[in-house]
C-alpha cells in the first residue's frame, strides 16, 4: 500500500494505493488539471518531485482496524 505526500492538499490525504505506479498516475494527474501548478511543473509529477516537494511513501495498514 502506498500514499502521497505532496505541498499542498489535492484531496490526497483520504487516497491509499496498491502500487507506486497507480499513485503517481494519479497525482500527476491532479498536479496537470491544476492551472496554478502546471504553470511552474509542466512535467507534472516528476518535476515537482525532482523539486523535493512530493513522494511516493509505504503505507502500512494495521489489520487491528480494518472493518
Amino acid at each position: 500500500m502506498y500514499t502521497i505526500w505532496i505541498e499542498w492538499d489535492l484531496g490526497q490525504h483520504n487516497f491509499v494505493f496498491t502500487t507506486p505506479d497507480k499513485a503517481r498516475e494519479w497525482i500527476n494527474a491532479a498536479i496537470l488539471n491544476d492551472e496554478s501548478l502546471v504553470e511552474e511543473f509542466p512535467n507534472g509529477f516528476n518535476d515537482v518531485e525532482e523539486a523535493g516537494l512530493c513522494g511516493i511513501t509505504k503505507a502500512f495498514v494495521d489489520p487491528i482496524y480494518l472493518v
